[in-house]
């Protein structure tokens, strides 16, 4: 549909990846609008890009205002127990969510749970050593990675890891999924809360 010659099956079984060419004008998030504000108006109630929205002021949504503001999360770093780390999820490098998580471009199981290095001298870990992470609501199995570029009290997992399930409410897939709690990031937009989970690391042996 955008012009591009894409090879066929076999042509991509052979080179194993095909890097999709680059158009040849950058893409800019809403260049239309840019171009011509009037002429490209948004579906906002002004045409324009807003920063406080009325139809949210009229709603009945309790837990949101009609402008951006920062709301504490359920669980923080500012709140973390001694022991516990924040947890980040963030997309896999190789693909995205689960997808082709169970091809040659996926790791290992159970995949790597990343912490600094003087978190893990508190810890009496190493690298590569395989661990359980507990949350208030589960937990799942990972691998140790040690990483300078990993900032003190976090901790950083892949999402992507098929759920498997366990005893114990153990997840040995490694799925991030198994360590958050399900709620709404507000009443209006039910989107995804990220980012909100505090973990506890334990030797396999200890655990």
């Amino acid at each position: 549909a955008q012009g591009l010659t894409a090879p066929d099956f076999e042509q991509l079984k052979k080179q194993k990846i095909w890097f999709v060419p680059k158009p040849d004008q950058p893409e800019i998030l809403l260049s239309d609008f840019i171009a011509d504000p009037r002429g490209n108006a948004l579906a906002t109630a002004s045409g324009k890009i807003e920063l406080n929205c009325t139809e949210i002021k009229a709603s009945t949504y309790a837990d949101i205002a009609s402008h951006p503001e920062w709301h504490r999360p359920k669980e923080w770093i500012g709140e973390a127990k001694p022991g516990e780390l924040v947890l980040l999820s963030r997309q896999p490098a190789k693909f995205l969510h689960s997808q082709l998580n169970r091809t040659e471009l996926a790791q290992n199981h159970p995949p790597s749970i990343t912490i600094n290095p003087a978190e893990a001298k508190k810890r009496g870990l190493t690298n590569r050593q395989r661990v359980t992470i507990r949350s208030s609501v589960g937990g799942c199995t990972a691998t140790v990675t040690i990483s300078q570029a990993c900032r003190d009290g976090v901790a950083v997992m892949e999402t992507g890891p098929h759920f498997i399930g366990g005893a114990n409410k153990i997840d040995p897939g490694g799925n991030p999924n198994a360590l958050t709690r399900d709620f709404p990031s507000s009443s209006l937009s039910q989107a995804t809360a990220a980012q909100s989970c505090l973990v506890t690391i334990f030797k396999c042996d200890e655990d």
